[in-house]
């Protein structure tokens, strides 16, 4: 019983960032380019963390190195 649930529950959640998203889309308040720039910014973001060296300090306590 909890699965079902918890599946319900994510789809209400689903739906209901989805209505205000379409909500904002019509609106005019949310339109492509500013999502194309949000996603871009992330995209960046991320990467930049990816992209950093690990400290061997780090990486020894990651249990990365012997």
């Amino acid at each position: 019983m909890e699965p079902m649930i918890f599946m319900g529950g994510v789809i209400v959640v689903a739906g209901g960032i989805w209505t205000v998203v379409d909500l904002l889309q019509d609106a005019g308040l949310l339109t492509r380019s500013a999502e194309q720039q949000v996603k871009r910014r992330v995209t960046q973001a991320c990467s930049g963390f990816r992209s950093r060296d690990i400290s061997s300090s780090t990486a020894c306590r990651a249990g990365l190195l012997p």
